[in-house]
């Protein structure tokens, strides 16, 4: 190997080698930097709006997520009196259902065997604690009546209109109450699933990038070898195809078709820059005169 191909193959050498190392980095700060943060926006409006006298909230973490979130599941599907939304995303999960009221200190404690509980938040709905089942009955039933009154009435007047939107709101308010009060003893339950960040010691991090930087250095290493050969092969396929020209440097196809013909003539006839044409001047000897055109 002669001393340029030689440098050649160096600074192809130390090329793949900052290119795998700047993979390497740039996939690391991708994978440090990746906020992957959960959206529970919508499925936190949800569950605030939702009127029920009794509401709790589970923050919930697992090292195996996956698992974490079919067990959730397995709780709703024997658990849940009713289940209002499910959201599974390959980095969260969130889950609103109701359960007896009871049953949440089981819940939670099941969670803590398959993961770590982040915080447990329960809240009452004070707007609906101090209603009476009863009172709320009879008044529906006082609605319902003075509607029905109204409808019977052929002629109704603006008053009468007006009034009977207004108890269109009122009883449906009240049935939303009552439904409410009639689940008292159950619970809506909201409970949100991510992944537990595990913070790796520096001989881990050190050797997960020194795994990444070998692993992205042969993939360079082989697609330079690829391009070079198949190059190099496509140049051969074409000079036979009689497509000449097109030789690589370092073979012998290049050195057979070479169009610098203008040079070789420049070479050997003299021209180039700054100089002239050499020309040789031959000088014939005239004819003598004969005697009669000397006379």
């Amino acid at each position: 190997m002669n001393k340029k191909t030689k440098k050649r193959v160096q600074g192809v050498a130390v090329f793949v080698v900052f290119l795998a190392l700047a993979t390497t980095i740039f996939v690391f700060n991708k994978k440090e930097n990746r906020s992957g943060a959960p959206d529970f926006k919508a499925s936190t409006q949800k569950f605030q709006s939702m009127k029920m006298i009794n509401k709790a909230q589970v923050q919930f973490s697992s090292e195996n997520l996956k698992d974490a979130k079919a067990y959730i599941e397995s709780i709703v599907d024997n658990k849940a009196i009713k289940s209002i939304e499910q959201v599974d995303q390959p980095a969260f999960g969130s889950y609103l259902f109701i359960i007896p009221k009871g049953s949440l200190h089981q819940v939670v404690e099941e969670m803590g065997t398959k993961g770590k509980v982040l915080s447990r938040t329960t809240m009452t709905d004070t707007s609906l604690v101090n209603l009476d089942l009863d009172v709320e009955q009879g008044r529906l039933l006082s609605y319902e009546k003075e509607m029905r009154d109204l409808d019977q009435v052929r002629f109704p007047s603006e008053m009468q209109i007006r009034r009977k939107e207004s108890l269109h709101g009122l009883i449906a308010e009240s049935r939303t109450k009552l439904d409410r009060l009639q689940d008292a003893e159950n619970l809506l339950l909201y409970i949100t699933a991510v992944t537990l960040e595990k913070r790796n010691s520096f001989a881990v991090i050190i050797r997960d990038f020194s795994f990444s930087f070998l692993m992205w250095l042969g993939l360079y290493f082989v697609g330079v070898v690829l391009v070079y050969y198949g190059t190099k092969l496509l140049m051969l396929l074409l000079n036979m195809m009689g497509i000449k020209g097109l030789g690589i440097s370092g073979t012998d196809y290049a050195a057979s078709y070479n169009y610098g013909g203008f040079k070789n003539y420049s070479d050997r006839y003299g021209y180039g820059y700054g100089q002239k044409r050499k020309t040789k001047r031959i000088y014939k000897e005239k004819p003598k005169p004969t005697e009669e055109e000397e006379k």
